[in-house]
């Protein structure tokens, strides 16, 4: 579970610093295609771990599929905060379960996409650095 984590970052090129981090993840979760948008100032892969592994340890999950889409880097927590702040408003019409808590970051996968598809064409003012996956397209099937 945790080397097809690091498995994709080592596919984008993701340096193991600890800056301030956005990133966004695919995977089937209970049952439904998931997007999944996250933020980390510590190690990326012990984030991911975390997040599925402790607070979400009662979904069910398909490790195979985990795809890491994309990774934002931002000088200032500031910045980083700001720009999730956008993203976690306008996807938030998109969630993964009707039922879900509002700040749940989990998204529906196929209503999101193209919205994240869009943010990947183009540049992101004040973002330091930018992952995105080598064959994003076909990463997501």
């Amino acid at each position: 579970m945790f080397l097809q984590i690091d498995r994709q970052i080592e596919l984008l090129g993701i340096p193991p610093t600890k800056t301030n981090k956005l990133y966004f993840y695919g995977l089937p979760l209970s049952g439904r295609q998931c997007l999944k948008m996250g933020k980390t100032k510590c190690d990326l892969s012990r984030r991911i771990c975390r997040y599925l592994f402790d607070e979400q340890s009662e979904k069910e999950k398909n490790m195979d599929l985990f795809r890491l889409f994309c990774v934002f880097e931002f000088d200032t927590e500031e910045l980083l905060n700001g720009f999730e702040s956008v993203l976690k408003k306008g996807f938030k019409k998109y969630p993964l379960f009707e039922t879900q808590h509002g700040n749940t970051e989990q998204y529906n996968f196929q209503q999101s996409w193209p919205i994240l598809k869009q943010i990947l064409e183009n540049d992101i003012p004040f973002c330091s650095n930018k992952y995105v996956h080598p064959d994003v397209n076909s990463a997501t099937r």
